[in-house]
């Protein structure tokens, strides 16, 4: 079984030390974006926003939490846009890539919705999408 503080570290070693800005989320900040949203977000999904939120890496574009809740990424306002465009209530997209979502189901299944509706992917949990997803798509 994966375990998330590897796949965090391999993530954190890949994207170069590449990273937006300093802001980490705490736990009390995490439980108002939690309560804003009407979400509970998966544990996997918590320590990453803990300790690697802001590196990046590749063209995919990781949703922020910040202070203001005013990033051009930022969680809370690009959720509320991937609902009006038709992402199912009941997920909670934290990604996109070229107007396609990836979003957290109630049980922490990850699914891709694209612009021309819902397809079948979708990977188990957070960990399995950081690791097929947004590392091993980014290697060179």
């Amino acid at each position: 079984m994966i375990q998330i503080e590897k796949v965090i570290q391999e993530f954190k070693d890949k994207s170069d030390g590449k990273y937006i800005d300093d802001f980490l989320p705490n736990n009390d900040f995490i439980e108002q974006y939690e309560k804003k949203l009407c979400f509970k977000f998966p544990e996997d999904y918590k320590r990453f926003l803990y300790t690697e939120m802001n590196y990046y890496l590749g063209d995919l574009e990781f949703f922020q939490l910040t202070k203001g809740f005013d990033h051009i990424d930022e969680l809370l306002k690009e959720s509320h846009k991937a609902w009006e465009l038709g992402v199912p209530k009941h997920w909670l997209a934290f990604s996109t890539d070229n107007g396609n979502y990836f979003c957290f189901d109630e049980k922490g299944v990850i699914h891709y919705w694209s612009h021309d509706g819902v397809v079948d992917e979708s990977w188990p949990d957070f960990k399995t999408w950081l690791k097929k997803v947004w590392i091993e798509e980014n290697e060179t």
